[in-house]
């Protein structure tokens, strides 16, 4: 298929075939990858071996738009290896929960590349879930020993530490109300808002609180979806939503009407087309960003 637009590298990571299908009908760069698959034990005090291999994230570290689904993906029956050899150092996780999920893992050892996108103007588009922390254990076993060498914790957010500026809160439901203040952005997530639900509401802490813009409420007011911006860079964010089953119908819109409004570089096919930055589909408080670096220059 041609591509229309071969700028910038987009990567959907757990997203619906829908979503990526959209993405490339409409001639954009699009990969597709996971962040791997839970396998399903008995729950129990046993230990098994948890692969570090089940990634599957093609060019991870030269995306440039990264649209994550943070949603529980289906657990697998394949039983993973409940021994890894004689002596050899492995990563383990205990069977409590009778579930073995490498993702937590995987999503921390992509943490620095996600960031230097992050820090490179890049966009992240992050479909939440609530937060779920794993305990797992780097260790041997060896003649009956098990011989622990370090331990980590480590969570389904731990794919950008920016992530750690925001509080979790456990909070789920149906009833989400998009802020008539976001202009067209609102207009836009409504229409892909079919079947919409959140999993946990989101707080920002004191260090981050002034490069937050709330999107979305629930009805106590709690805020359900949002923007982060970077305050070195105003165009670089993260934009954080609820779970929207339905936003194929509106993610070329989203990519090619709203994200080359903040960060224009990233999207050179489009800076021919005027309309795309019409001040319509820019949140207000970018708006007004915009202005207030432009007066200080």
């Amino acid at each position: 298929m041609d591509l229309k637009f071969p700028k910038p590298n987009i990567m959907l990571i757990d997203m619906s075939e829908a979503a990526e299908k959209v993405l490339q009908e409409s001639g954009y760069n699009v990969s597709s990858g996971s962040f791997g698959t839970p396998q399903k034990v008995p729950r129990s005090d046993k230990r098994f071996v948890v692969s570090s291999n089940v990634f599957r994230l093609p060019n991870y570290q030269e995306q440039e738009v990264l649209i994550i689904n943070l949603e529980k993906t289906p657990v697998s029956d394949i039983m993973p290896q409940d021994d890894a050899g004689e002596g050899v150092v492995a990563l383990w996780q205990q069977a409590d929960h009778g579930v073995i999920d490498p993702r937590p893992y995987c999503m921390a050892g992509i943490q620095h590349a996600v960031d230097r996108i992050l820090r490179r103007g890049g966009i992240a588009i992050v479909f939440l879930d609530t937060f779920r922390e794993v305990h797992y254990e780097v260790a041997a076993r060896k003649f009956g020993d098990y011989r622990l060498k370090e331990a980590h914790d480590l969570s389904n957010w731990s794919f950008t530490s920016d992530l750690e500026h925001l509080e979790c809160l456990d909070r789920c439901g149906t009833e989400i109300e998009f802020l008539p203040e976001c202009g067209e952005l609102t207009a836009l997530l409504r229409r892909g808002a079919a079947d919409a639900h959140y999993q946990c509401a989101v707080h920002p802490n004191r260090q981050i609180e002034k490069h937050w813009r709330p999107i979305a409420k629930n009805r106590f007011d709690d805020d359900v979806a949002g923007i982060r911006f970077f305050s070195d860079d105003p165009q670089s964010c993260l934009i954080l939503l609820p779970q929207m089953p339905n936003v194929a119908l509106i993610l070329p819109e989203l990519i090619g009407a709203f994200c080359p409004r903040l960060r224009p570089k990233l999207f050179p096919h489009h800076e021919a087309n005027s309309w795309l930055h019409d001040e319509r589909y820019e949140v207000p408080a970018i708006v007004q960003l915009f202005r207030e670096i432009n007066s200080i220059k």
